[in-house]
């Protein structure tokens, strides 16, 4: 997901290709202090993702589709230590209610929201990677 607040617009990426598009006012804040980023769930938490997720990146700047493919099949395209990464949570754990974020600022992942009922179920990653 890409949102740039500059000129309003939040798109949905999936593997680089851009699957939805909306438009919201240009003043709001993807996050700010006091709330906390959800994968996978509405604000709300009433609508889930339902699917895969891997290696999911989070920039302070917009990152164009090009170069989400260019980087996303190189398993060692981030270091994790990157200026303007803010997270990067590769879903390597295997197990556990905690997904770490492997950039330098620990934004680490509460898996299900803490539930054992909502936990996720790893599976192996059949990505492509070089």
């Amino acid at each position: 997901m890409t949102h740039d607040s500059k000129v309003g617009v939040v798109k949905v990426l999936i593997n680089g290709h851009v699957v939805c598009e909306s438009h919201i006012p240009t003043n709001t804040q993807a996050t700010s202090n006091g709330f906390k980023t959800v994968l996978g769930a509405d604000a709300d938490k009433t609508a889930f993702f339902d699917g895969m997720m891997d290696e999911v990146r989070l920039w302070k700047e917009v990152r164009s589709p090009a170069m989400i493919r260019a980087h996303m099949s190189s398993i060692n395209s981030v270091s994790g230590h990157e200026m303007d990464l803010l997270a990067y949570w590769k879903f390597d754990e295997g197990k556990g209610s905690t997904c770490v974020d492997t950039s330098s600022n620990n934004h680490d992942l509460l898996l299900g929201g803490g539930k054992k009922a909502s936990m996720p179920v790893f599976v192996h990653s059949t990505a492509p990677i070089s």
